[in-house]
């Protein structure tokens, strides 16, 4: 007979094959959508005149537009270096990201199996909001996949650390490390904190929550507090700060136009301001500002997500009824609490779309929680039947998805050539076509079209001018359509 030892020898090595074969396919997939993702928009103008001045443009932008310094400059660096190479570091960091997710749900290593990190894959490509945007484009990936990458390595520490306190295991441990090791990791994680804060605002405020949460529930478990936990929230708190510093920020949030949602409050304005009641119009106005704001958040989350929002729907319920059920219940309430509290950061993005795959991170984390421990009998029973289901639709979606994005790449090297062949004709001022109608552009987990327009002073125009080194670009509408 085989002893049960033996067997999980068996088991943990089909595992392994099966984590391989996954993460094989979903690089070799990513790996071709990223390769027929072109440079789009913001790519153009983050484009370096030189190596040399990447540095000095970075410095700038952070004087006069935006925080996000290092990982800004990082994709200043990777536009200069030839396409794949980015295309292939995509690929494997979305890899990468997919391994913590499931780490993170499933708490260790050895609990890391084949099914989960197929269901981990499948709802993720399904659940996490603009898909295209915040993973395929490069400076949205760069921007977003890599940052909640980074973020996920930062916080897994911390998540091991609960998991393994939670089992009583090692939970009087924290000094039994030597005093060069305890130094190492404190260090190692301040600096690891600073780096996860200074990523982006969304970001960089969901290491520092999450980490704060860890070690607040250490504290009231009565666990002792390892200075490595202190050192990353620290250093979490150093990296936000530098984010949020930057002078840039105020001139981006001038920049960003607030629209006037209602005329009738504009005429409550002018009336009260009659009896110098103006302060309270003010008020009113501020306040239905904000709150139209959130409900355009709450609509685009709707509107272009709907596996995102049903399965919130349905698991939030699941969740309320089985918690008790749930060894990880309160890392999945955590994790809805910080997810649901950071929607209101997308009034300040000024749009609801990229800016939203953080959020939608920790709302897939808590989701995930829900699938591996909280389903009743009854659904687990029909698992291979959802299994199936969700992995046909997953399907299905990649095919449309690669066909447009194959459409799309043949459109930019056309309008390229077009405009290379302008450019050896001595022409400063460029005329290039406008791109085909898109196949399924409308689909999340597609590249949002921000194109270049008839109008030479649009921002894609000139940052489309300024990568190719002439004085515009201008399309027509004669060349619409033209495939």
């Amino acid at each position: 007979m085989v002893s049960s030892e033996s067997r999980n020898v068996v088991s943990g090595r089909s595992d392994r094959r099966g984590i391989t074969l996954i993460l094989a396919v979903v690089f070799v997939a990513m790996l071709v959508l990223n390769v027929w993702t072109p440079l789009i928009a913001d790519d153009f103008g983050y484009v370096p005149t030189a190596f040399s001045t990447a540095l000095s443009e970075g410095i700038a932008e952070y004087h006069s537009w935006s925080g996000r310094f290092l990982f800004n400059m990082l994709n200043r660096y990777l536009l200069l270096a030839p396409p794949l190479v980015f295309d292939v570091l995509n690929a494997a960091v979305f890899c990468a990201f997919l391994m913590l997710m499931a780490l993170h749900v499933a708490g260790s290593w050895r609990a890391v199996t084949a099914r989960k990190l197929l269901i981990v894959v499948l709802v993720c490509w399904l659940c996490l909001p603009a898909f295209g945007e915040a993973v395929l484009w490069q400076t949205g990936a760069v921007t977003y996949l890599w940052t909640m990458t980074f973020v996920l390595l930062f916080l897994l520490p911390y998540r091991l650390a609960y998991e393994r306190l939670s089992n009583k295991d090692g939970a009087e441990t924290a000094h039994e490390a030597g005093t060069w090791r305890r130094v190492g990791a404190a260090t190692g994680m301040l600096l690891a904190g600073a780096i996860a804060g200074a990523t982006n605002e969304t970001a960089g405020l969901i290491a520092l929550a999450l980490a704060a949460c860890a070690i607040v529930w250490a504290w009231r478990q009565r666990h002792a507090l390892q200075a490595w936990m202190l050192t990353g929230l620290v250093g979490a708190v150093i990296g936000l700060a530098t984010v949020a510093a930057a002078p840039g920020n105020r001139v981006r949030a001038g920049l960003i136009q607030e629209t006037d949602y209602s005329s009738a409050l504009g005429k409550i304005q002018s009336v009260t301001g009659i009896f110098n009641l103006s302060w309270l119009a003010d008020w009113v106005l501020s306040l239905s500002s904000v709150a139209v704001k959130l409900f355009m958040v709450t609509a685009h989350i709707i509107s272009t997500n709907v596996f995102l929002t049903i399965g919130l729907i349905v698991l939030v319920i699941t969740f309320a009824k089985n918690y008790r059920c749930m060894k990880s219940h309160g890392l999945a309430a955590v994790l809805l609490v910080v997810g649901v509290g950071s929607l209101p950061l997308l009034y300040y993005a000024g749009y609801a779309g990229r800016a939203l795959f953080q959020t939608g991170v920790l709302l897939v984390g808590f989701m995930l929680i829900v699938i591996f421990e909280g389903l009743p009998p009854g659904v687990l029973r029909w698992r291979k039947v959802i299994l199936t289901g969700a992995l046909t639709i997953a399907l299905v979606i990649f095919g449309l998805t690669a066909i447009d994005s194959y459409h799309f790449s043949q459109f930019s090297a056309r309008r390229d050539n077009v405009a290379q062949e302008q450019i050896a004709q001595g022409q400063r001022d460029l005329l290039v076509p406008l791109p085909p109608s898109p196949f399924v552009g409308l689909l999340p987990w597609s590249v949002s079209r921000s194109e270049i327009t008839s109008d030479p002073d649009w921002w894609v125009n000139q940052a489309y001018a300024h990568y190719l080194g002439v004085d515009s670009v201008v399309t027509e509408d004669s060349f619409y359509g033209v495939p």
